[in-house]
């Protein structure tokens, strides 16, 4: 890679903050307060009334090498693979905005990712839950849609099953849900407070700790991981009783489950909050004893505790990972589906001649950006110094 050329597309431009219109830097301001920001990338054939524009934020040393490289060459000497200008450039390769040479021609975004990615693969034996999530993006590449937030909660909500008329009668309010998961003089005994977020469409749990010793578990839109007990709805019951168990033994305060029918029938029906890992995956190990054989339905884009897939977990993307305030806080499985679909859409405006299949490009990006493909957990570098390099912003 060190001797191939680069440029900077001939779709895109670089655009100083002050140069933009009124509603781009009153969209943008809080990135203004970044000492190194620069301005945004876009590309021009994006902004074509068809959907929304996608453009990147860029800091100074991003916005001069971009400018360096409207003459196409090798990277400049000083960019080494230790510069994040290194991987910032090969993240702007994958997703459209700058070209590299291959043989001939210049390739971007799927066409790329053989020069960009040797050697990474998505094959081999998988755990149930990593070929649910596989089976997942290949169902979301045969979808025709072409608006990332759609295809996202297409792919969020994989593996759900259909709502029937005898489940919707037998859960027609919240009151039904919780009854016969637990009695409320049991609940208040022990300290639980039950709230109705989201409209109803989630019961949460929340207690005071029996200590105030740090790293147990926090409110939910606080956390940074979170335990996934997936049974298939007959089940339910059983996983509720033991989690709730597993939760007051480690003095974990905040849970939730689904409080519609509809949302009985998500896979991600049951989840408890955590800021240490160490916890969460100690809990996981108690319930993967006391759950053994439970039917399980299975989250996917999580990553696996037991073999079965009734238990996973994932982590919250940090405050730092959202480049401006008014954006929404992410889930892992929101932030996962919503990378996915929009590599999924950029890799079918490009169908040629060496491109990747949509599905195994859409995989291979998240990859690159540091997460492990195999157990769909996160990998150490993911959203290192994310606040601001390669930001992906919808304006």
């Amino acid at each position: 890679m060190r001797t191939s050329a680069f440029r900077t597309s001939p779709q895109c431009e670089i655009v100083l903050f002050d140069r933009l219109g009124d509603h781009e830097r009153a969209a943008l301001a809080d990135l203004r307060a970044q000492r190194d920001f620069y301005g945004i990338l876009r590309r021009r054939d994006v902004a074509d009334g068809s959907g929304p524009r996608s453009v990147r934020a860029v800091d100074r040393d991003m916005a001069l090498l971009l400018l360096t490289l409207r003459d196409a060459g090798p990277l400049p000497s000083y960019v080494n693979e230790s510069d994040p200008a290194f991987d910032g450039i090969r993240r702007l390769v994958l997703d459209g905005f700058v070209e590299i040479s291959d043989g001939p021609e210049f390739v971007t975004g799927n066409r790329a990712a053989a020069v960009l990615l040797p050697g990474r693969s998505t094959d081999g034996a998988r755990h149930r839950l990593a070929q649910l999530s596989w089976d997942a993006v290949e169902y979301g590449a045969a979808l025709p849609l072409d608006d990332r937030g759609t295809l996202a909660m297409r792919l969020y909500a994989f593996n759900r099953l259909p709502l029937t008329a005898a489940h919707a009668a037998r859960y027609p309010d919240a009151a039904s849900i919780l009854d016969p998961l637990v009695d409320d003089g049991r609940l208040r005994e022990e300290g639980w407070g039950v709230t109705h977020a989201n409209g109803g469409h989630w019961i949460n749990f929340g207690r005071q700790p029996r200590g105030r010793r740090a790293g147990l578990s926090a409110a939910p839109g606080g956390t940074s991981c979170k335990l996934y007990v997936s049974p298939a709805p007959s089940g339910l019951a059983d996983a509720f009783r033991e989690l709730l168990l597993a939760l007051e033994a480690h003095d974990v305060r905040n849970f939730k489950v689904a409080g519609k029918a509809a949302g009985l029938l998500r896979p991600d029906k049951l989840v408890a909050y955590f800021d240490d890992q160490a916890t969460l995956l100690a809990v996981g190990d108690r319930l993967a004893d006391r759950l053994r054989g439970l039917p399980a339905q299975g989250v996917p884009f999580t990553a696996p505790i037991d073999a079965d897939g009734l238990l996973s977990w994932g982590a919250d993307p940090p405050a730092a990972a959202r480049p401006l305030s008014w954006l929404p806080q992410q889930s892992w499985r929101s932030w996962i589906t919503e990378s996915l679909a929009g590599a999924l859409i950029d890799a079918r405006r490009d169908p040629g001649d060496g491109a990747t299949a949509p599905a195994r490009f859409a995989v291979q990006r998240l990859q690159f950006e540091g997460v492990d493909v195999d157990r769909w957990a996160p990998m150490q570098t993911l959203w290192r110094d994310a606040a601001l390099a390669g930001a992906s912003i919808t304006l």
